[in-house]
């Protein structure tokens, strides 16, 4: 509910996702920067945004405001965190990089706006990188990430870290940092990424064992006292099995039965099954004038344990396979486990059914889980996904 109330207000949001389609060259970069600062809200008094292009964003604006029918909203300042989906853009060439991207990241630095970037193909990324939009390397790119996280208000972040604009994988992923970045100046208390690292291995396991099927879904539905009490039944595990699954083990194969929906309790797991476009931007090769540039230093060839790209990642609290086995067909996709100790709680058709009939204030509760998991993955799917 906090992030609800201050990352996604209608007229004043924190954090706001852009998506970008199309193919991106010298000739398109300016009206697309200009579109960008438009949604952004970054015309302002001591913006360095040329007037002539102030009058074209209006010109723009006012057109398709008459096109639509209404009167184009536009944020009254600037958002604190901006994520770009660029799975539509099909070719980005070096001069729209620079022109585009590497003015709107600094742009977005004077307003110590945090930019992110996902769905982006692997030579696009590299563009990214070769030409300082992005860090050099995605381990720079982790450091600079943690000093974010770390950073006990916004004044202490470094600017040459927010010139630079965040790759993630999935736009999911995405905002899932930046609201953990908004929750964490909304608390005004932080624990730096140092003090995790005095946690004895007692303690991580201590802290591992509080995340219970019951906890986790509880939290996933935000749930009153009265509904924590019901949900606590599913602790005898009557209703479902707990799995243990090591890094790299199949939790389930693409075409085999849709037998049960999964809860993570802890751990990772991947989807490393893609549709045909996500497939073929992974495997386009990357030239420089070097010669072919290694796979190796990109980010979104992340490997399952089966060897394929990863699509989608789960953490603890994910809630997966469940559109399968709502309609009974078979599965359209395959997932691993990443990590070792990784543990899933698992609720078959026999399950619920044998809920249903035992127990029908926690079968209700489950329904919820289940229409609540399905409204934030399609808010969460594109097109490209289909």
């Amino acid at each position: 509910r906090l992030v609800q109330e201050n990352a996604y207000s209608t007229f004043s949001p924190k954090i706001v996702t852009l998506e970008i389609i199309g193919n991106l060259f010298f000739g398109s970069s300016l009206s697309i920067l200009n579109g960008i600062y438009g949604e952004l809200g970054l015309f302002e008094d001591d913006s360095p945004a040329e007037e002539n292009d102030r009058e074209i964003l209006e010109a723009l604006s006012e057109e398709k405001a008459l096109t639509e029918g209404h009167k184009t909203l536009r944020l009254t300042k600037p958002p604190k965190y901006a994520v770009l989906d660029l799975m539509g853009v099909t070719h980005l060439d070096a001069s729209a990089t620079r022109g585009c991207f590497l003015q709107l990241a600094k742009m977005g630095a004077k307003y110590h706006m945090v930019i992110c970037a996902a769905g982006l193909s692997p030579k696009i990324e590299w563009m990214f990188r070769s030409h300082g939009v992005s860090f050099e390397t995605p381990e720079e790119e982790e450091e600079a990430k943690g000093r974010l996280l770390s950073a006990n208000k916004r004044s202490d972040m470094k600017k040459d870290d927010l010139e630079r604009i965040f790759i993630f994988v999935t736009v999911v992923e995405a905002l899932e940092f930046c609201e953990t970045l908004l929750l964490r100046t909304l608390n005004g208390s932080f624990r730096s990424s140092a003090s995790f690292s005095t946690y004895d291995d007692q303690e991580l396991l201590e802290e591992s064992k509080q995340h219970t099927i019951s906890s986790v879904l509880a939290h996933f539905l935000r749930c009153s006292e009265a509904e924590k009490t019901i949900l606590d039944r599913l602790m005898d595990h009557r209703y479902h099995r707990e799995v243990n699954y090591i890094a790299g083990q199949n939790v389930f194969k693409k075409s085999s039965p849709s037998d049960a929906f999964y809860v993570v309790l802890n751990g990772r797991v991947a989807n490393s099954t893609v549709s045909n476009i996500h497939s073929l931007r992974q495997q386009q090769p990357v030239f420089s004038g070097a010669g072919i540039v290694s796979s190796a230093t990109s980010t979104r060839y992340c490997k399952s344990g089966s060897g394929r790209t990863v699509a989608t990642t789960w953490q603890v609290g994910g809630i997966f396979g469940f559109n399968d086995f709502l309609l009974e067909r078979q599965r359209t996709w395959e997932t691993n486990a990443q990590v070792d100790g990784t543990k899933l709680a698992k609720f078959t058709h026999s399950n619920m059914s044998t809920l249903k009939t035992q127990d029908h204030e926690l079968y209700e509760l489950m329904q919820r889980v289940l229409l609540r998991a399905s409204n934030l993955d399609l808010a969460n799917c594109t097109c490209h996904d289909v």
